[in-house]
């Protein structure tokens, strides 16, 4: 094989690495990151009962919606729903690459998903438990699981 060949392939396989190694940072950033920020927002300015809205008074969002279903929905559980997507599609990034049984991956991130959200039931005191957090959990799990995962 002559040099100048050698040097074709080399570029060849820093340039498919650099294209790889973008479509990476960019599943990252809309799978994992951006979920966690579009939960953080709802959940911070969305609610009125959080420290934030406590100690900085004039952050909380006053809508008319506020009693509605649709608005309770949008501020109780989207933000569970974000959680839970970012954290299925963390671990199907690392498992696609680490972990062989892909039907056991899936699984397991199902179950940890779910008993997430189960377990609230036994710390009443500290947390809240609600069924369209279970629903969100499995939701999430699902478009995790087709968007990242099957092929």
């Amino acid at each position: 094989m002559t040099s100048n060949a050698k040097e074709k392939m080399i570029a060849m396989a820093s340039n498919v690495s650099v294209k790889s190694k973008t479509k990476i940072f960019q599943k990252i950033f809309l799978h994992i990151f951006l979920p966690l920020i579009i939960g953080c927002i709802i959940y911070l300015f969305g609610r009125n009962n959080t420290w934030l809205n406590e100690n900085l008074h004039g952050l909380y969002i006053n809508s008319a919606f506020q009693n509605t279903s649709f608005y309770k929905i949008v501020v109780y559980n989207v933000p569970d729903f974000c959680w839970d997507y970012s954290l299925a599609s963390a671990l199907f990034l690392w498992g696609r690459y680490y972990f062989k049984n892909k039907k056991l991956l899936a699984v397991i991130i199902f179950l940890i998903l779910i008993l997430s959200e189960t377990i609230q039931i036994f710390f009443p005191k500290t947390f809240t438990f609600d069924w369209l957090d279970e629903c969100a959990a499995m939701l999430a799990f699902l478009l995790s699981y087709s968007l990242n995962y099957r092929k």
